[in-house]
């Protein structure tokens, strides 16, 4: 049994966790209570699997973005004031930095993707990729660094690498 609060272990029957001291849920004899990385497990890699799903969109609209000619949009009075072979210069640099964001857009989304299937399927490696993207997605703010420290929290604090574990053993079975 574990700390809800905390995700410590705590012997069965006690009224208060001995490591943090906040009151135990009670749980019915026999009833083994969920840890705190198994309750939350699948709703972290739900969330996993929606924001790739959203950065391999971006992904792709940058990609038919590089494919646009900015030249098209290149008016005679700009002609003027920038000549054209400057222009589908910074035409063809910016289709190139479009297809190179584009590239680690769904790059990320693929580790996400792989991440959020390894957290389901209980994988061993499952928790480092997903902390890995966690401590990278804390950078995206406000929804990646929101997804971030939810991932953190389950994953990592407490006893989160314990309980991980655990479940990882106990799915192999």
């Amino acid at each position: 049994m574990y700390c809800n609060h905390c995700g410590r272990a705590v012997q069965p029957g006690l009224p208060f966790c001995a490591a943090c001291g906040r009151p135990l849920a009670a749980v019915a004899p026999g009833t083994p209570r969920k840890g705190r990385v198994e309750e939350h497990i699948s709703i972290v890699a739900a969330l996993w699997l929606v924001v790739s799903v959203l950065t391999l969109f971006g992904g792709f609209f940058l990609i038919a973005l590089s494919d646009l000619s900015f030249t098209r949009f290149y008016t005679p009075s700009q002609q003027q004031a920038i000549p054209f072979e400057q222009a589908r210069n910074l035409t063809n640099y910016l289709q190139g930095l479009f297809v190179v964001i584009a590239f680690f857009f769904i790059a990320e989304a693929a580790a996400g993707f792989l991440a959020a299937w390894g957290l389901l399927q209980r994988k061993p490696w499952a928790r480092a990729l997903a902390l890995i993207l966690a401590f990278l997605g804390l950078l995206h703010f406000p929804f990646g660094t929101a997804l971030g420290i939810y991932t953190i929290w389950v994953l990592l604090a407490g006893n989160g690498e314990h309980e991980y574990n655990r479940l990882v053993a106990s799915a192999s079975r």
